[in-house]
């Protein structure tokens, strides 16, 4: 399923977008956001994208360990430049400069039982490994 085009998530995404939040802290802002095709990841794009249609002017870099798949859910963004897609397994580290980055938010981690039950130290790791980062 296309869950961007299913009429009840753009329903939930537009009632997010219209909650009084302190929208303007994410004006002009740069995000990173690791697990972008997880459900809150995903989620949060969403309304992000939707926001910058009203000139919030957030930059968003989703990072995802599946190109492919980041390629597919967000083939909507790929006309905007507030959005960029960033191939990468959180688990190695990121050597990229990306100027000023304002707000990362850690949203990778398996959430599969089978996954995170067949691999629980690699599951572990994913979410407490801090890369150090190049000077």
């Amino acid at each position: 399923m296309d869950l961007i085009k299913n009429k009840e998530y753009l329903n939930d995404i537009k009632s997010i977008c219209v909650i009084e939040l302190p929208w303007q802290k994410l004006q002009g802002k740069t995000m990173l956001i690791t697990g972008a095709t997880g459900m809150i990841g995903s989620c949060l794009i969403d309304v992000i994208m939707r926001k910058n249609e009203e000139n919030l002017a957030c930059k968003v870099y989703a990072l995802g360990r599946n190109a492919e798949k980041v390629k597919s859910r967000f083939a909507y963004c790929f006309n905007s430049e507030n959005f960029e897609l960033i191939p990468h397994d959180i688990n190695r580290p990121l050597e990229r400069d990306f100027g000023k980055v304002d707000y990362i938010l850690q949203l990778a981690s398996n959430t599969h039982p089978v996954a995170y039950s067949g691999d629980p130290v690699g599951t572990i790791t994913t979410n407490i490994n801090r890369h150090k980062q190049s000077p």
